[in-house]
């Protein structure tokens, strides 16, 4: 239960910093180019550092374990639930279905996820939570992609390594394996950047709700379907499987919790640039990160419950 009361704790922190970003949003403090500006400093340089800061942690055999078995688990449920959507979400003539299936099988990992493994298991669930995150963005960009631009390109899948979470990931591992460490004035640095990671990225996510027809995107009711398959049948459904399997139950937990995270904030990005229907993605995204206030602490419970945490 203790987790559960972490995990509730830090999604109502979350929430407030969210908060922060939609009335600095509205009341003109953040600009849309701003927040964009700011988005791209999120990605760019401040989440590459949480990665790398993780992987500066003392490499053991159980580490080393939990961390190919990370990026095991992560694969499995992303491609658990590509299949799972292209079962369950139908295609339509409206072409809604694409920015659905993107945002079921693309979680918010990064921006809310990282900030949720932190809390409940330090640098560990940072170091777990860069495998699923590694995954998300070398997926999003070969198989989101295709989905949502009807076409597959090399160029994609080029560019998913280029990625600069998963440069991150990549250089950290190796750092990790041959034990090298960055010198104590750059090391600092990496980490006061890292920790811009959470309330930053909260603020970002409250100026996108900020920018939504909020009261719209709450009357759309297959929305709710969505969310509702996003947020529980998804990571209900991989904690049965996983239950089962001889997985280290730490790694089954940060990789389940990003997993339990709402629709990705690219599902609305990636429909504005491809489909036509960003109006669509963005009250998605919308609806499943405020549903996801009371889904995330539930879904912490019912892993408590299950024996996981």
């Amino acid at each position: 239960m203790e987790m559960f009361w972490t995990v509730a704790a830090q999604v109502a922190i979350m929430f407030l910093l969210m908060g922060a970003g939609f009335l600095g949003y509205k009341i003109r403090l953040i600009s849309q180019e701003g927040a964009d500006q700011l988005t791209t400093v999120l990605l760019t340089f401040v989440t590459p550092c949480v990665i790398l800061d993780a992987y500066q942690s003392e490499p053991d055999a159980r580490l080393l374990s939990g961390l190919v078995a990370a990026f095991a688990v992560s694969l499995g449920i992303h491609f658990f639930t590509i299949l799972l959507v292209t079962v369950l979400i139908k295609k339509e003539p409206r072409g809604f279905y694409k920015s659905e299936r993107f945002g079921v099988v693309f979680s918010n990992c990064g921006f809310m996820g990282f900030p949720l493994a932190e809390a409940v298991m330090g640098e560990k669930g940072i170091l777990y939570a860069s495998a699923m995150v590694a995954v998300f963005n070398l997926l999003q960009w070969t198989y989101g992609r295709a989905l949502m631009e009807g076409k597959t390109e090399m160029k994609s899948f080029a560019r998913s390594f280029l990625n600069p979470n998963v440069l991150a990931v990549a250089l950290g591992l190796l750092m990790l394996f041959l034990k090298i460490r960055l010198p104590s004035v750059i090391g600092a640095g990496v980490t006061y950047l890292g920790a811009m990671n959470t309330p930053l990225g909260m603020l970002i996510i409250g100026t996108f709700i900020a920018r939504s027809n909020f009261v719209k995107s709450l009357g759309q009711k297959r929305i709710y379907l969505i969310s509702f398959l996003s947020l529980a049948v998804v990571p209900l459904l991989c904690l049965a499987v996983l239950h089962f399997l001889p997985v280290d139950k730490e790694v089954v937990l940060i990789c389940l919790l990003l997993a339990a995270c709402p629709c990705a904030a690219n599902t609305a990005i990636f429909a504005h640039r491809y489909t036509g229907d960003g109006l669509y993605a963005t009250n998605l995204v919308v609806v499943s990160t405020l549903i996801s206030a009371v889904t995330i602490p539930l879904f912490m419970l019912v892993m408590a419950l299950t024996g996981i945490v």
